[in-house]
């Protein structure tokens, strides 16, 4: 067994990890090559880009101190209604995954799809819909991920631990559309939050406490299979390694969504405006 050669993503999703996270030394098995959308009727590639920059609808709202993006939920509804979610023979809800990184952004999903398609199981519908975390060690033929993040305030929170990021985007087999507000995912930088309180309150509106307790899915922003939260957790006095600073967190995730957008304008996924798709 090849430990460098990945059996699951379309190469395109792949090439743009082993860049990012593996020095370029992770390989896709021939089948995972040339790969056609799986949805060839609405997406030339396994890789698509659904640019919410475009609408004025595009801002994040705040339910007390949750973030959600109503914008981005009635595109994966409008999504589900063109692949003819229950009426395919070709995709059934088992095989579709749609992952937001807020769990209010899950919990708005889930409300506007239950608007949508009222037939659909409950069951089936949170089985479908679900934080990053219900989807660890799964793969799905079709991942859907909502960026949620988008304000004037170039917050992002907890978008920024990019190991996060990477696990949404390595659970799909044959198609991935990413939703979100590029034009401030690509630029966003917050160089005020303080680095005491990015170890304790990734934001001031968040609960997780990396150094004293593990986040859950109780927490507004999921920790992925608890990796940064078990990073620091034997850090008691809250210091952070430079690495970890806001700043250049912030800076290494915009950079991130630049190169992947870059990628994909350059033929190697989709790029649609929201308003034309």
């Amino acid at each position: 067994v090849n430990l460098d050669t990945q059996f699951r993503m379309p190469e395109e999703v792949a090439d743009i990890l082993s860049y990012q996270f593996y020095n370029g030394e992770y390989y896709s098995f021939e089948t995972k090559k040339n790969m056609p959308s799986l949805f060839p009727k609405i997406f030339k590639k396994p890789l698509a880009v659904i640019d919410t920059s475009d609408s004025s609808s595009r801002r994040e709202q705040t339910d007390g101190t949750n973030k959600y993006n109503t914008y981005e939920a009635e595109i994966i509804v409008k999504l589900l209604q063109k692949i003819d979610l229950l009426g395919s023979d070709d995709i059934s809800t088992d095989d579709i995954g749609i992952i937001a990184p807020l769990k209010r952004q899950r919990d708005a999903i889930r409300e506007a799809v239950k608007k949508s398609f009222p037939q659909l199981k409950k069951a089936n519908r949170e089985a479908m819909i679900a934080t990053l975390d219900s989807f660890q060690g799964q793969e799905r033929q079709l991942i859907i991920y909502s960026c949620t993040r988008s304000n004037t305030r170039n917050k992002i929170g907890f978008l920024t631990e990019l190991r996060r990021l990477n696990v949404a985007l390595s659970r799909c087999q044959s198609q991935i559309v990413i939703i979100g507000d590029f034009d401030f995912l690509t630029t966003c930088t917050d160089e005020t939050e303080d680095i005491h309180q990015y170890a304790t309150n990734i934001e001031e509106d968040d609960t997780i406490e990396y150094s004293t307790h593990s986040a859950s899915d109780e927490d507004d922003e999921d920790d992925e299979d608890n990796a940064f939260a078990q990073i620091e957790k034997n850090n008691r006095s809250h210091k952070i390694s430079a690495q970890f600073a806001p700043e250049k967190t912030v800076k290494r995730f915009s950079e991130f969504m630049s190169y992947l957008l870059d990628e994909v304008k350059s033929g190697k996924g989709d790029y649609i405006k929201s308003k034309d798709f």
